[in-house]
């Protein structure tokens, strides 16, 4: 299961999200902001000894929420975006020991449902699809920051890529397991 981990303070207006939600100020229809949003990728190799970094960088999103708070929407990474800093590497990612994007270009993460926990954080029901391959994957996350035209979201997730069709690792010496982290700053649409 996936969590999310860094604790972050409260809304801005320092209301819960159940209420944010819950007074209808946040229906309505919402897109990412890529030039403030970052997802993350982390991963280790040669045992754990060898750290991973990199990022996607050519995330969108749309969403919605309706004026009894239901809350739809769907993320979507170009998976051939990700860029590790290493030119050789990010060519092997790219290929079909893992993301195979000549076959599968996209990521996506479709957002079921989301429902206020307490104080600023929710549990996020969806499903991932990586290599087309579909997978439930909840969560929770923190929403850091909330008014009535933006919100930020973060969490950390754990996705065990071997779920997705990517086992290549010999000797068994790279991780299955990779850490996603997400911070999601959406706008109002119609703002």
């Amino acid at each position: 299961m996936a969590t999310a981990k860094r604790p972050t303070p409260a809304p801005a207006s320092g209301q819960p999200v159940a209420a944010f939600v819950a007074g209808g100020s946040a229906a309505g229809t919402w897109t990412l902001d890529p030039a403030v949003s970052r997802v993350e990728f982390h991963s280790a190799s040669m045992w754990g000894m060898a750290k991973i970094h990199g990022q996607f960088t050519a995330v969108s999103a749309t969403g919605s929420v309706s004026p009894s708070g239901a809350v739809t929407g769907e993320i979507t990474i170009q998976a051939a975006s990700l860029d590790t800093k290493n030119k050789k590497r990010d060519i092997h990612l790219r290929s079909k020991d893992f993301f195979d994007v000549a076959q599968y270009s996209t990521i996506t993460y479709s957002v079921d449902r989301i429902s206020p926990l307490d104080g600023n954080r929710v549990e996020v029901l969806g499903v991932l699809t990586v290599r087309g391959q579909r997978h439930p994957l909840p969560f929770t996350a923190t929403v850091t920051d909330a008014t009535a035209d933006a919100v930020t979201i973060e969490t950390e997730l754990e996705v065990d890529r071997s779920h997705f069709g990517m086992g290549w690792s010999p000797m068994k010496m790279a991780s299955m397991s990779n850490r996603i982290v997400v911070n999601a700053h959406f706008r109002k649409a119609d703002h």
